[in-house]
């Protein structure tokens, strides 16, 4: 019970920033590569089995601080299942990723419904932060969890069809994700940091 009270959301969001940078960096390093006939494309699956420990790497501490965050972070309120939820969903996703890639990088394909699914609750989690006007900034952070959920699908659907085009357009939702976390990140950070020091002899 002694993480109950410590507001390590900065730090959450920094780990959403990096996964995002990672994954953005997957699909630029496999755009024209068909992912129906990876097998053989031993490139391909080295490559793909590089990525897959940076995953995993990036799944622990988000799945350990999303359950923590599920359960009693910071006091029991909304807040836990609304940002709590969305970090168990990613990190069960690159969990999950991570191993398959390490193990059988040349299935990487069959990802994609889990993905899909993933990325819309995301966007549901979005939506119910702008209907109910919660968080300080409710547009950033409605904003900030829709933009990894349409970049979510994205990716799953350029999983599924392999095609450029649709790989630059999740890319390019994972950048407007990363600017919006990034910026709601320093703020939360000065926030916090103001919040700490009346704590302070």
């Amino acid at each position: 019970m002694a993480l109950q009270f410590v507001d390590y959301l900065t730090a959450v969001m920094t780990l959403l920033i990096v996964a995002d940078v990672v994954v953005s960096q997957l699909i630029f390093y496999t755009l024209g590569i068909d992912f129906s006939k990876l097998k053989g494309n031993q490139e391909a699956g080295e490559r793909l089995r590089a990525f897959g420990s940076l995953f995993l790497g990036l799944a622990v501490p988000l799945l350990v601080l999303g359950i923590e965050m599920d359960t009693v972070w910071p006091l029991p309120s909304s807040y836990n299942f609304i940002y709590g939820d969305m970090v168990v969903y990613i990190g069960t996703l690159l969990l999950v990723a991570g191993l398959l890639m390490l193990k059988s990088p040349e299935s990487i394909r069959l990802l994609y419904p889990m993905i899909a699914v993933f990325g819309l609750f995301v966007i549901v989690y979005g939506a119910d932060i702008f209907y109910y006007n919660l968080s300080q900034n409710p547009l950033a952070a409605a904003g900030m969890m829709v933009a990894e959920g349409l970049g979510s699908v994205a990716t799953s659907a350029y999983l599924f069809t392999s095609r450029r085009l649709v790989g630059y357009v999740a890319i390019a939702l994972f950048v407007i994700a990363i600017i919006v976390t990034a910026i709601t990140n320093v703020e939360s950070i000065f926030d916090h940091t103001v919040s700490f020091k009346s704590w302070l002899p």
